[in-house]
């Protein structure tokens, strides 16, 4: 799990820097965040990515369990594909909604810049 992170928050600041138009190209994006911070400018959201991540993957899940519940115990089957699309459509879009504020605390993290010396 190490690996993924390790991984994930240099392309996670990257990413954000192009979708809000900072920078125009990946290895652009790339050289500012490097010339701005240095490889630590890469990593400046490694923790708020993580408090973002694991409330967002742990209410996916138990929305999604309890979906499934409700399917058994109210519709009286086992989840079918189309069922299973639908619940990890709701408690994706749920729990994309409960945790936008972490979401955004963390893109401006992401977006915000080291101060001058």
């Amino acid at each position: 799990n190490a690996a993924y992170w390790v991984i994930r928050c240099p392309a996670d600041t990257v990413k954000t820097r192009l979708q809000a138009g900072v920078d125009k190209t990946v290895p652009g994006a790339i050289a500012a965040v490097y010339n701005s911070d240095g490889v630590r400018g890469f990593y400046r959201a490694f923790f708020p990515l993580q408090t973002l991540d694991f409330p967002f993957t742990a209410i996916n899940l138990a929305l999604f369990a309890a979906y499934k519940t409700f399917v058994v115990t109210y519709l009286g089957h086992e989840p079918g594909v189309a069922d299973l699309a639908v619940g990890g459509f709701l408690s994706a879009s749920v729990t994309a909604g409960l945790t936008t504020p972490l979401s955004i605390a963390t893109t401006r993290i992401l977006m915000a810049s080291r101060p001058a010396p």
